[in-house]
């Protein structure tokens, strides 16, 4: 599953250990994580992730260097850059998990949300996950042309617990571990 979120967060603070619970509940679901492999939320889903027993993989970029990967990566595929990244998150997943994030974040949601509202990628469920992403939407709603069959692309939910029930109802269910 690939999990973007802010970069922002430490351990102990909110965005953290909800990325955290969220990284434990989708290793417990059987899926692997998939991030950027920094810190912040993806440090946090991916201690979430390994606490459960789980795999993680980061997807670093060399144009952060020496900026160093989390401790909790499995795996790190560094890349030389966000595009390539972006392609490696969104290409290799089953599904899609957004917390709450800053540019970077929306980058990652706009990009994927738009591959799928063009079908240039499968059909994949895409989960944002707080009540941010509620009123971002519902100021898309308001404000930008977007057709209402594009807004079932993706799912609202308020807590991780949501965000695993709702990716359940929509993936079959995998042997732990396997794929991100």
């Amino acid at each position: 599953m690939s999990v973007c979120g802010t970069r922002q967060a430490t351990a102990g603070e909110p965005d953290y250990e909800e990325a955290r619970r969220l990284g434990k509940l989708l290793a417990e679901a059987g899926w692997a994580v998939a991030s950027g492999g920094y810190g912040g939320a993806m440090e946090g889903v991916s201690r979430g992730a390994k606490d459960a027993g789980g795999r993680t993989r980061g997807i670093t970029m060399s144009i952060f260097d020496p900026l160093p990967a989390n401790q909790y990566l499995d795996e790190e595929e560094k890349v030389l850059n966000f595009f390539i990244r972006l392609e490696r998150l969104i290409y290799g997943a089953d599904g899609y998990v957004v917390l709450h994030g800053g540019i970077g974040t929306i980058t990652e949601l706009g990009l994927t949300w738009s591959l799928l509202q063009t079908h240039c990628i499968e059909p994949k469920p895409m989960v944002l996950v707080g009540e941010q992403w509620a009123r971002l939407i519902e100021a898309f709603r308001k404000d930008c042309l977007i057709r209402p069959e594009d807004y079932e692309l993706i799912s609202l939910v308020q807590t991780p617990e949501e965000a695993v029930a709702r990716l359940r109802e929509r993936l079959p269910a995998r042997e732990a571990g396997t794929r991100a």
